[in-house]
């Protein structure tokens, strides 16, 4: 026997967690051997929730080590349990107990730490399986339910900003019991003084409340909701931060929790602690990428709308979105000298106020971002900050403020930085771009000019031919930058004729073929001429295919019908209309029935056959 026990020893110490059920049957040989009546040995992490829980229930006082009861012996470490089975009378075995109490407990022990391996090996099993990373709350909550006997749980998560365990997941309820409670949306409760869950996080530790009607920590109204008398509230930190909270609940009248639970639990945190990490990593990320999605819808509004209210607009968005900031103004700043600019949700009160208490001396280098929270005495904000920051040798100052957020974290303040780093960059692109459009407009005055002055009689002739062209490109309903592009193709169409001798340009008969040749060469020069210039590329175009006839016919390249830009086709037209409107040297003007009559009878020739309908229609209906 003692031979037996040594090697059993020997086996134990080197295979501590060896399976529950091989601990078990060597254990069973070796008592067999000792103590023939021994007919079978069962262990029991919990012998509350065992088969035979009715024999302990009613134990009071000090719990005894070794308990007989019907046919069975109990060798207690409360509350795991070895039970033997035997035949005949107890006493021999319950000597033997008695004698190899150490034993006997490393049994349990060894037992007990098979068991919670083999608890933790289910869990990150379960964990690992799940396809949805969203559904892992909802694993971890189901599975700790059912290993702890709780019929109601849910998981929370640690809000810092708004100081509350905000709820995930759908939770887990035994609908049997409770009923048609909800947990998702309705399992969120503050983190304050004197609570269940404040004194989880103060003892950074499991707290177990097992009379949960009388216990002021728990709030009456999650007592009464969800009917439960026993709760555990286990608290989860990742990184020595709080990151949220789990609660178990038991039904009413239903047994209480005891330290096994809590031994169960205790084994698990490390591993849920893990996928928590994760977890957090994950919607961290989800939220970094949010940020910068709207960063990236940032930079396309201000593309679309060039104006720097929208910058202001969709910066406001970002704040109230990703940063939770609801109330936000921008001024500009001229050695503090402050104008609003923008504002969205500050009275004008607030407003007053807020401007004398502006920091005069602050001004944010270029390149650099600036936050400085600002005196809130009177305003009562819980956040309420300023960001200086420099665009172009000009100041601005944003005033953000919030009466629900409870404080600005670091991250906060790193998101509030990606934000108007992007602000800063869009703005200098915009205020680029303003300057490079008036840059454009003055060249564009100026071609227009050089134009004209070749021609005495054409120097009104191409802004008649961009009006009528934009008339018909409105009418066309084109959008705003191609009924631009059109007009300024109208103004400079016949910029190409500056390389045009004047004595041709000004010629009362007809030109011979080599002054053809060089008329028709006017459209190419101007492409050339144009094409260089940045923002003037489809005005190049429209330019070079100004004289392309709808049938083919046409110069310079022969293009037919839709292979001519729509932009080409309309000034075409319109370049036709003006001309017979005009007195020229060869002759007299045209009336305008005389001009609809030559466009429905170069209709599909020389012009698009629908332009022809469209310009028909307005030389009808408006005074031309």
């Amino acid at each position: 026997m003692n031979s037996l026990r040594v090697d059993f020893l020997v086996s134990a110490y080197y295979n501590f967690h060896m399976s529950e059920n091989k601990v078990l049957l060597s254990f069973e040989s070796l008592l067999k051997e000792a103590v023939p009546q021994a007919k079978g040995v069962e262990f029991y992490y919990n012998v509350y929730e065992s088969p035979y829980r009715q024999h302990f229930i009613g134990l009071t006082g000090e719990i005894p080590e070794i308990f007989a009861f019907d046919d069975k012996v109990a060798f207690l470490d409360t509350p795991s349990a070895l039970i033997i089975t035997f035949e005949g009378t107890n006493e021999k075995l319950v000597k033997w107990l008695n004698i190899h109490k150490g034993f006997a407990k490393l049994i349990l022990t060894i037992a007990e730490s098979a068991y919670l391996q083999s608890v933790v090996d289910e869990f990150v099993h379960k964990v690992t399986m799940v396809k949805e990373f969203d559904e892992i709350y909802n694993e971890i909550i189901e599975h700790l339910c059912q290993i702890t006997s709780s019929t109601i749980g849910g998981i929370t998560v640690y809000d810092e900003v708004t100081n509350y365990l905000l709820g995930r997941g759908k939770g887990y309820v035994d609908f049997s019991l409770h009923g048609e409670v909800v947990i998702e949306g309705v399992f969120n409760f503050p983190l304050t003084p004197d609570t269940s869950a404040s004194q989880a996080v103060e003892k950074k530790d499991i707290v177990v409340i097992n009379d949960a009607k009388n216990e002021p920590r728990i709030l009456k109204r999650f007592v009464d909701y969800y009917k439960v008398d026993r709760v555990m509230v286990v608290p989860l930190f990742v990184d020595n931060k709080l990151f949220g909270m789990i609660y178990l609940g038991r039904y009413y009248g239903l047994p209480p929790y005891t330290q096994a639970e809590v031994r169960l639990l205790r084994s698990l945190i490390p591993y849920l602690t893990s996928v928590l990490k994760l977890l957090k990593y994950r919607e961290d990320s989800e939220k970094r990428l949010k940020a910068l999605l709207f960063v990236k819808d940032l930079a396309e509004n201000i593309l679309s709308e060039s104006s720097l209210l929208k910058i202001f607009d969709v910066s406001r968005e970002y704040l109230r979105e990703i940063v939770k900031i609801e109330n936000c103004a921008f001024y500009s700043n001229n050695l503090g000298d402050f104008t609003l600019l923008y504002n969205f949700g500050f009275s004008k009160s607030e407003l007053a106020e807020i401007k004398k208490n502006l920091p005069l001396e602050e001004e944010a280098k270029e390149g650099e971002v600036c936050i400085t929270c600002l005196k809130n005495a009177d305003l009562n904000y819980k956040v309420l900050l300023t960001v200086s920051f420099s665009i172009e040798n000009r100041n601005y100052l944003a005033v953000l403020g919030s009466r629900i957020k409870e404080k600005l974290t670091e991250e906060d303040q790193e998101l509030i930085k990606v934000l108007f780093s992007s602000v800063k960059v869009a703005s200098k692109n915009l205020f680029l771009y303003e300057k490079s459009v008036e840059a454009l407009d003055k060249i564009i005055e100026i071609l227009s000019q050089l134009e004209s002055k070749k021609d005495y009689f054409t120097a009104n002739h191409s802004k008649d031919v961009a009006e009528f062209a934009l008339r018909v490109a409105e009418t066309l309903n084109l959008p705003a930058d191609e009924k631009k592009n059109i007009y300024v193709a109208g103004l400079l169409h016949d910029i190409g004729k500056v390389v045009v001798e004047r004595s041709i340009l000004l010629k009362d008969g007809p030109l011979n073929s080599a002054e053809w040749d060089e008329i028709r060469n006017h459209p190419s020069v101007g492409k050339e001429i144009l094409k260089s210039i940045p923002g003037l590329e489809k005005t190049a175009l429209y330019v070079e295919t100004h004289h392309e006839r709808y049938d083919g016919k046409g110069y310079p390249n022969g293009l037919k019908g839709e292979e001519i830009p729509l932009g080409g086709r309309i000034l075409c037209i319109s370049d036709a209309v003006v001309t017979m409107l005009s007195d020229r040297p060869y002759r007299k003007a045209l009336n305008k029935e005389q001009v609809i009559f030559e466009l429905i009878k170069e209709s599909g020739k020389q012009f698009d056959p629908e332009l022809v309908k469209v310009v028909v229609n307005i030389l009808e209906q408006e005074n031309v």
